[in-house]
């Protein structure tokens, strides 16, 4: 910003100053961005900005407006990480450069997840005379899950294979696991869990939801773990530090869903400066065909119990060589689901029963 010029001394006018440089950096939407800063540099709601327009500025104030402007428009740093937040599926989310900021196209696969979730509630509706418990036993808020004939599922870091070696589990918490395990949860696996936005919004929404949250970065599991304590859902989310679902034994999931890498090398220039310079390249970047994403696909057949469901977010133009992924490893009924802009944006398979 043009220290040459004069200064503006009011909210109101820092507001047009920096909102019109803002656009001559490149940010689509200044205005918008210019009151979200500014609130953040007065740690107020941005309703309060033009509750109090001309509200004469300190030059702290203004300081702290100008490095938190810099940051976005000179060196184009995303909002989210300057903000330190960004809301997905209308929970709030901590995030930071150790993670993706979360998107609406990954909210697809949160809605797959519900639907998939409403689907095994009814089932469990129709045969609730041959299951142990009734669906209001099981969830006295009128929200039931999926039941296996005898009885409660086991949380899913009871997954991890007896013959591998250990993965590092975090537990959400901070401690050791010790709250006990829902009636009848559904056993589900967010794969590169990243902020832990997918399978931390499921459990917020869904309390039949067990998730295993795992992820290849330790710091991103150290913000996964944070998410899961500030929305409440620590006890229903185990974070594990691992490969994929290498850890994972076979049959033991009811669910897994992962937006895992899919840029390739040769797409870096058609990304946006915020994410080409500032987002984890690992988590963004696969190798030409995909192999990660064909890894995941074979090790979620193995381990997802008979009927259950695999949702994968993919890139614009990928989704039928993902689907091909999927009917190689043995999956069913493999459809794809389309983002708001009409891109094939989740791929969504079934283990055979």
């Amino acid at each position: 910003m043009n220290g040459a010029r004069r200064k503006p001394t009011t909210v109101r006018e820092l507001l047009r100053v920096s909102a019109a440089w803002l656009a001559e950096q490149g940010i689509e939407s200044a205005d918008l961005e210019a009151q979200l800063l500014l609130a953040e540099a007065l740690g107020c709601r941005r309703i309060d900005l033009f509750m109090d327009h001309d509200r004469p500025l300190a030059p702290e104030e203004r300081d702290r407006f100008r490095a938190l402007a810099r940051r976005r428009g000179q060196a184009r740093e995303p909002l989210a990480y300057i903000l330190g937040r960004r809301e997905f599926f209308g929970f709030e989310f901590r995030v930071g450069p150790a993670v993706l900021v979360p998107r609406p196209e990954s909210e697809h696969l949160v809605e797959a997840a519900l639907e998939e979730l409403d689907r095994r509630s009814l089932r469990r509706e129709r045969f609730d005379g041959e299951l142990p418990h009734s669906a209001d036993e099981a969830h006295p808020e009128g929200e039931s899950g999926e039941g296996s004939e005898s009885g409660a599922r086991p949380r899913p870091e009871a997954a991890a294979r007896a013959d591998a070696p250990s993965p590092t589990e975090i537990d959400a918490a901070g401690g050791k696991a010790g709250a006990a395990a829902a009636p009848s949860p559904v056993r589900v696996a967010d794969v590169g869990a990243g902020s832990g936005c997918i399978g931390i919004a499921l459990a917020r929404l869904r309390p039949e939801a067990q998730v295993l949250a795992c992820d290849r970065s330790a710091a991103a599991l150290a913000v996964a773990r944070e998410n899961a304590a500030a929305l409440g859902v620590a006890e229903r989310v185990r974070l594990v530090h691992g490969d994929l679902l290498s850890f994972v034994a076979a049959g033991t999931l009811d669910l897994v869903l992962s937006n895992p890498p899919y840029v390739g090398e040769d797409e870096v220039e058609l990304l946006s400066p915020e994410v080409r310079a500032h987002e984890p390249r690992e988590a963004l970047f696969d190798r030409p065909g995909l192999p990660l994403t064909q890894r995941l696909v074979e090790q979620a057949h193995e381990a997802l119990a008979p009927g259950g469901l695999l949702a994968v977010e993919t890139g614009q133009g990928s989704a039928e060589r993902v689907a091909a992924f999927f009917a190689s490893a043995g999956f069913a009924k493999v459809r794809t689901l389309r983002d708001l802009a009409g891109i094939e944006r989740v791929v969504l398979g079934r283990r055979s029963p």
